[in-house]
């Protein structure tokens, strides 16, 4: 018995080490920020050919500069400095289109969609999410404290032009942040919001990368990360990083789009997120399109949907 005893002991310390190595190789790579650390999103099981769309988007990196880009700070309800690039419409100060990007990304990457909404009179402003290219943090945290850093950027519209209407857009983690956004008390000149191949939940999201994209036990690795991920930036994951409880709460009408194609972000989220909101709302499955590439296959078809939408809820 005593034998037994010591042996339940080293296995049990074992399993502790074990799992705190893997908690934080977990948080390494997936939410520690770093520019060279290979992230879980290269692992995605996309089908169809993604590269045009990255090719296209390598070319509009330069837009926003070549439109007078000037970089604009907040400073976040939890004291990191935040940055945005913000481009002004000559005589168009009252549209303004909050266009968020996705995970790893950059604020100047959104280029490819800022230039639609320039050309329908907007100005446009690029927030880089905390942990990310310009911006101060240390981690990258899904969305969920991202939900109030863009109130704080509605805020700082509202405090520099004279009430404007303003769109709120995000593609893949930047669509999750927005319907997270979505649930806040927002002023009644954000008029409509957009969402692309954004996330039902952050657990959810977790789950599903772990099942298949990684091929790894997600039940597991979830209650490991869970531990991780509470300790290093105090959120919940069972409770915090639901995208459909904040979408319940909506009051603002919302278009919902996504890739049929889809395997980093699937596709069935689309009705998760879209049932959850009450309405006023829309959706769009892009046919054959993977991740984040719904504006490049859906080509026309994605833009008229947007502006057809848009056009609904703004004063022209």
């Amino acid at each position: 018995m005593k034998t037994f005893l010591i042996i339940l002991a080293i296995v049990s310390v074992l399993a502790i080490i074990i799992a705190i190595i893997l908690g934080e190789i977990f948080f390494t790579v997936g939410m520690r920020r770093s520019d060279k650390v290979v992230r879980i999103s290269k692992r995605a099981k996309n089908t169809g050919d993604d590269k045009p769309l990255v090719e296209h988007w390598d070319m509009k990196k330069k837009w926003a500069f070549e439109h007078g880009a000037i970089e604009i700070t907040q400073e976040s309800f939890d004291g990191l400095k935040l940055r945005a690039l913000l481009v002004e419409n000559p005589g168009h100060s009252d549209k303004f289109c909050i266009i968020c990007h996705g995970y790893t990304g950059h604020a100047a990457e959104m280029g490819f969609y800022a230039e639609k909404f320039y050309g329908k009179g907007f100005s446009i402003l690029l927030p880089a999410a905390r942990g990310h290219d310009i911006s101060e943090g240390k981690y990258i945290e899904f969305g969920w404290p991202e939900r109030k850093d863009i109130c704080g950027w509605i805020d700082y519209i509202n405090a520099n032009y004279d009430g404007p209407q303003i769109v709120v857009y995000g593609v893949s983690m930047g669509a999750a942040s927005v319907m997270m956004a979505v649930g806040e008390p927002l002023p009644d000149n954000v008029i409509c919001a957009i969402e692309d191949c954004g996330y039902s939940s952050i657990i959810e999201q977790l789950k599903h990368s772990f099942k298949n994209m990684l091929k790894l036990p997600p039940n597991l690795l979830i209650w490991i990360g869970s531990i991780s991920i509470r300790l290093y930036t105090g959120i919940n994951i069972w409770r915090d990083g639901f995208a459909t409880k904040q979408l319940a709460k909506c009051h603002i009408p919302m278009l919902f789009m996504h890739g049929t194609e889809d395997r980093f972000v699937p596709f069935e989220m689309l009705d998760k997120c879209y049932n959850a909101h009450p309405g006023p709302k829309e959706k769009l499955a892009i046919e054959g399109a993977v991740h984040a590439s719904s504006a490049y296959t859906g080509g026309e078809m994605y833009w008229n949907k947007i502006f057809d939408f848009v056009n609904k809820y703004i004063d022209k």
